[in-house]
């Protein structure tokens, strides 16, 4: 378990997050919403999470999930970047988590992102748990 610090492109959100890429690993989906913004996550607990500034600056997208609560997330109103998001994944028996986009991660080193697993998704089929044909354009 490590502590990452993230933000969005323009700075104006900034969080950490305490991450143990060797256990969680990382995942990718060919669903259009996760396609068009390329993400590529790793879930943690919302207790292993913190927003640091900037949540005022958040705006959701309803194509993101359901937010929790008002749980935190969305895209930065300055420069459009989606740094994390929260969802309840009841269907994945995973409860509340927060999403975060590895990209927006300023100081994980590529080698440990390199090292992780990675599970793929196949949510343009709704067959999510059946990675898809073809991933290496994800």
């Amino acid at each position: 378990m490590k502590t990452y610090r993230g933000s969005c492109h323009c700075g104006a959100v900034a969080y950490e997050a305490e991450i143990d890429f060797a256990a969680e690993g990382t995942g990718k989906c060919n669903c259009t919403s996760c396609w068009k913004r390329r993400w590529w996550g790793v879930k943690v607990r919302p207790e292993q999470f913190r927003i640091l500034k900037g949540a005022e600056q958040l705006v959701r997208y309803p194509a993101n999930g359901p937010s929790v609560s008002g749980g935190p997330g969305g895209f930065c109103k300055t420069c459009g970047v989606t740094p994390f998001q929260q969802a309840l994944v009841t269907e994945w028996n995973h409860g509340v988590t927060v999403s975060i986009n590895v990209a927006t991660l300023d100081d994980l080193e590529p080698a440990e992102l390199l090292a992780a697993k990675v599970q793929y998704f196949n949510g343009r089929d709704n067959a999510w748990w059946t990675p898809p044909q073809e991933s290496r354009h994800l």
